[in-house]
């Protein structure tokens, strides 16, 4: 099955932007990236950066429609989601290194009650896990001192791993940098 896509349907393009939510809070990955979204009104950019790793489905000749217009990818996230994307704005990352969240330059929070941890950074969300009041939380983002400045802030929100290795977005209004 061949999948025609036109940049005119506003359909396609709201599935466009609910597959790429998928990914929001998955394990990062630093690679050199290159992606193109004229669809989404966007350039061409080309940097060094953090992206998502995702592993190509059981497809005969999926990796030789990376980058080709009107073609989708059967891929999978490391933590098992799995789903189709735009095989367009998808490139082979030459090599890869995996981004270090839990350097000794990251630092704890604590929740102010018990609250809940979740998939993505959304009250609509669903639940992941969950954490008790002053029970101690890693920061996992790749920009600290930018989390670090979003504590205690309403509609913010972190990404945090629990001590027994539950990952997901936490509301940064009810975190305190030290248990209270």
């Amino acid at each position: 099955m061949k999948i025609k896509f036109d940049s005119n349907q506003d359909f396609q393009l709201d599935a466009i932007r609910a597959v790429v939510d998928v990914f929001v809070g998955q394990p990062l990955t630093q690679a050199s990236l290159q992606w193109q979204s004229d669809a989404l009104g966007g350039d061409l950019l080309t940097e060094m950066g953090v992206g998502n790793s995702l592993v190509l489905g059981d497809e005969g000749g999926a990796l030789s429609s990376i980058g080709q217009a009107d073609h989708w990818l059967n891929v999978r996230t490391p933590s098992g989601y799995s789903g189709y994307v735009a095989a367009w704005l998808v490139q082979q990352a030459s090599s890869t290194t995996p981004v270090s969240t839990t350097s000794s330059g990251g630092f704890s929070v604590y929740p102010t009650a018990d609250i809940n941890i979740r998939a993505q950074a959304s009250l609509n969300s669903p639940r992941t896990s969950g954490a008790l009041r002053n029970e101690a939380l890693q920061v996992v983002e790749p920009d600290l001192e930018g989390a670090r400045q979003k504590i205690g802030m309403p509609e913010r929100w972190v990404f945090v791993q629990t001590a027994g290795g539950k990952r997901g977005f936490v509301a940064a209004y009810y975190l305190s940098p030290v248990p209270v």
